[in-house]
């Protein structure tokens, strides 16, 4: 994970465009915080402000009035933290003292209608994508992790998030920046495959792909495009609605696409700066 200490935050508005968000108002942003999505609403988990110690604060972008505020704190503090967003609970992993590691302490999820934040992953019994069995949700929780850590470290690819599929269905997606492709894979960790039906992103070299605000088994994915011999750069992003169909097979169906910023200059290859 990067150190994310100066980010500039945007917000992809209704008419499909980044506009800047104000500025963090809480002093030093937290250097190696978990960021997740859900809805309108960002949250930044955790992190280091000073002399690394581990943060247990959290806060909350709202990007509908463009508002930062302070949420609940964990209930240890992280650093580097993995974060993920199922059924609309935030599940956050690791990150905290190694005294942690062999406890229900390391995992805890917030519950965003409650605001509230609950030791261990017990809640995920209730969820119905995976089995009651709380043992083999831990074990499928890692498995998927050690696929996604491997992946990274091949240099190929960026970005995980769980995208639901059908009622009481979800699997796993990923970009493989190399190939312009939208991957996914079952949560048992079973091997990647593209998702079918967007061959009209597959001559761009994708960098992220993002659970959509808007739901219902949506993805947006981002892409760079250099133009005018690379005098500037176009920031690139496509909402997809991804369904499973009867071959087993994930589909996507591309609702939108179109650039939504411009910027002078160009980046290196991201190829060469995601790790």
């Amino acid at each position: 994970m990067k150190d994310n200490r100066s980010p500039r935050w945007y917000i992809l508005s209704s008419e499909h465009k980044l506009i800047p968000a104000p500025p963090f108002p809480y002093g030093q942003y937290p250097s190696f915080s978990a960021v997740v999505s859900i809805g309108c609403h960002i949250y930044i988990i955790g992190g280091t402000v000073s002399q690394g110690k581990r943060s247990r604060r959290v806060y909350l972008l709202d990007c509908n009035s463009h508002q930062w505020r302070r949420l609940p704190k964990t209930c240890v503090g992280r650093k580097g933290a993995r974060a993920d967003v199922v059924d609309g609970k935030i599940y956050v992993r690791g990150g905290c003292s190694k005294k942690y590691h062999f406890t229900e302490v390391r995992r805890e999820i917030y519950d965003p209608m409650n605001q509230t934040w609950e030791l261990g992953f017990r809640s995920l019994k209730r969820v119905g994508f995976m089995s009651s069995d709380l043992r083999l949700v831990r074990a499928k929780m890692d498995c998927a992790r050690s696929l996604y850590n491997r992946a990274l470290e091949l240099g190929r690819y960026s970005n995980f998030c769980v995208l639901a599929i059908g009622k009481n269905e979800w699997c796993k997606t990923m970009v493989d920046n190399g190939y312009g492709t939208l991957l996914f894979s079952e949560l048992n960790s079973s091997p990647w495959t593209s998702v079918s039906g967007l061959e009209e992103m597959s001559s761009h070299r994708l960098i992220s792909v993002a659970n959509s605000s808007r739901g219902g088994g949506r993805v947006t994915v981002w892409w760079k495009k250099r133009v005018g011999f690379c005098l500037k750069t176009e920031i690139w992003c496509a909402e997809s609605l991804c369904e499973r169909r009867t071959d087993g097979m994930v589909w996507g169906v591309v609702e939108w696409s179109q650039s939504v910023f411009t910027f002078q200059g160009h980046e290196p290859d991201p190829l060469a700066t995601m790790l």
